[in-house]
């Protein structure tokens, strides 16, 4: 099944609450095992949700959702994507695009991976 990948970051409103039923704290950034040390404590005002969306579907569903501090930066979207991408091939789907915006956080990750107006293709 052909299909992309797709990465959409929104800004959010911090705000920081207790969970009482799972124990938890809920707003801190949370980029798993990729959260900057420098991050683990502050409070999340981003977004990153990472989506699959197949070409001859009418459905979308959410593989992934992360809160960071700011915009996630280049080199981190590039391993969320990468772990992302080997996830769903291991499942058995086949990603064959990643869909993003120019917003210059991904416009990094794609210079990492080596792409460029005319180079585009990986």
């Amino acid at each position: 099944m052909a299909s992309t990948l797709l990465l959409d970051e929104m800004a959010l409103t911090e705000k920081v609450s207790f969970q009482g039923d799972s124990l938890k704290v809920h707003g801190l950034v949370d980029l798993g095992k990729y959260t900057p040390e420098a991050d683990k404590h502050k409070r999340g005002d981003h977004a990153l949700v990472v989506m699959f969306q197949p070409f001859r579907g009418q459905w979308v569903q959410a593989i992934g959702a992360f809160l960071s501090a700011g915009a996630v930066k280049g080199a981190v979207l590039q391993k969320l994507v990468l772990e992302a991408t080997i996830l769903l091939e291991n499942a058995g789907f086949h990603v064959d695009c990643l869909t993003t915006d120019g917003a210059t956080w991904n416009r990094s990750m794609w210079s990492i991976f080596g792409l460029s107006k005319t180079e585009n293709s990986f």
